[in-house]
């Protein structure tokens, strides 16, 4: 649990980050990463990678995979 002046700060520096970082840059990166999930034969640190250094934020590089991959959400048994 954050305190609430960390929690105000760290948001804060998101917002920055996401409003700085170049949308082009993250759109082409992820278009490559969704090539490269389509094939199973490469391995997908190299795109993890370039989407961590394009600013891509973790939520947007799994869309980007799950539009490939799908999504899977298991059904608890108790």
């Amino acid at each position: 649990q954050l305190e609430w002046w960390c929690e105000k700060e760290y948001l804060k520096a998101f917002a920055r980050e996401k409003a700085d970082r170049k949308t082009e840059s993250v759109n082409t990166v992820l278009a490559q990463c969704q090539m490269d999930v389509a094939d199973p034969l490469i391995n997908l640190m190299h795109a993890l990678l370039d989407a961590v250094h394009a600013y891509s934020t973790v939520g947007v590089t799994m869309d980007a995979m799950a539009d490939v991959f799908g999504s899977y959400r298991e059904t608890p048994v108790i």
